[in-house]
């Protein structure tokens, strides 16, 4: 439903300006914005924006989405392990943002196998998503 896609974009675009906010008050932090002008023309053209990035850390996230153009911010969606959508905090704000779960069949480190009945219909919400003008962040050596 349309009410529930406008919280969504509007809980990206809060926790998008939070973390922005936040980051910036952190003067130990170093962040080099180079490059991310890039993504602002990616945006500007109405094409959908896959962005790929390294996954070091936790922070990494928060890091990338400060990094994203405010155009791109209520219409990306982050492909993440389902088991993070259990947490307390970061789980209720991933659902409502809408970030896509992942099935992983096991918890073990580096063992990424899928449940691939429960990938097709994660497959169709991905095409669903962009098809419909969205955006998508990986991170491949994350989980």
């Amino acid at each position: 439903p349309e009410s529930s896609r406008s919280f969504s974009r509007f809980i990206a675009v809060w926790m998008w300006q939070s973390w922005r906010a936040a980051i910036k008050a952190c003067c130990w932090l170093k962040v080099d914005w180079s490059g991310a002008e890039a993504l602002e023309e990616a945006g500007a053209r109405g094409r959908p924006v896959f962005l790929i990035a390294n996954h070091q850390s936790f922070l990494d996230t928060p890091l990338n989405c400060v990094l994203l153009p405010r155009a791109l911010v209520p219409d990306i969606k982050v492909l993440m392990a389902r088991r993070h959508l259990r947490m307390p905090v970061l789980g209720r704000i991933a659902k409502a943002i809408g970030h896509i779960p992942i099935p992983y069949t096991t918890r073990k480190a580096g063992d990424f196998a899928l449940d691939h009945k429960e990938m097709a219909s994660i497959h169709t919400r991905i095409d669903n998503h962009v098809s419909q003008g969205g955006h998508l962040i990986v991170f491949p050596e994350g989980d």
